[in-house]
């Protein structure tokens, strides 16, 4: 597997001033797995914070063979074009 692979996670509700979480894994490491990490409280400070809130994390979006820049040039900006779960809600 070459390359990088990114993921979007949906926040339901949202957390404060988020509503999604992007990730990336790497060498073949399982996004399921990654994904199991963030809904126990052992993934990212956001992710974490959201879990004990009371959101439900939606595992709404994989991009695979990626590169690492996609994902910061991702983070820079609003995720909520990019989740088929806000897409299909604003119709």
């Amino acid at each position: 597997m070459n390359g990088y692979t990114l993921y979007l996670l949906h926040f339901a509700p949202r957390y404060k001033h988020a509503g999604h979480y992007l990730g990336v894994t790497r060498g073949g490491r399982s996004v399921a797995l990654r994904w199991i990490e963030h809904n126990e409280g052992r993934g990212a400070k956001l992710t974490r914070y959201a879990r004990r809130a009371g959101c439900q994390l939606i595992l709404a979006r994989i991009w695979t063979n990626a590169q690492f820049a996609s994902e910061r040039k991702l983070k820079g900006r609003s995720l909520a074009p990019l989740c088929p779960i806000c897409a299909r809600n604003a119709k």
